[in-house]
C-alpha cells in the first residue's frame, strides 16, 4: 500500500466505521460526487459523523491509526 491512502467509512449495513480506503477513492474520484463531500476539521467531523451515523461518534485518532495499521497488514 505505499502509494495508498489511508481512509476510513461509515458502513451503513455493518453500522460501524471500517478501514476501506479503495471505496472511499472511488467515490472521491467520481466525477458525479464532486458536490457530495469537502474537507473539514476534526470538530466539524465528529458533528456530522453523529448526524451520518445515528449517534455513533467519530473513532478517536489512536483507533483510526489502529485501524490504519491493521489495514495496512497483507491479508
Amino acid at each position: 500500500m505505499s502509494d495508498a491512502v489511508s481512509a476510513i467509512l461509515w458502513d451503513h449495513r455493518s453500522r460501524d466505521w471500517v478501514f476501506d480506503p479503495g471505496l472511499v477513492m472511488r467515490f472521491i474520484n467520481d466525477h458525479r460526487n464532486v458536490d457530495r463531500f469537502e474537507t473539514v476539521d476534526r470538530p466539524t467531523a465528529e458533528s456530522v459523523a453523529e448526524t451520518v451515523t445515528g449517534g455513533t461518534r467519530l473513532p478517536g485518532e489512536d483507533a483510526i491509526r489502529a485501524m490504519f495499521a491493521a489495514g495496512a497488514q497483507p491479508s
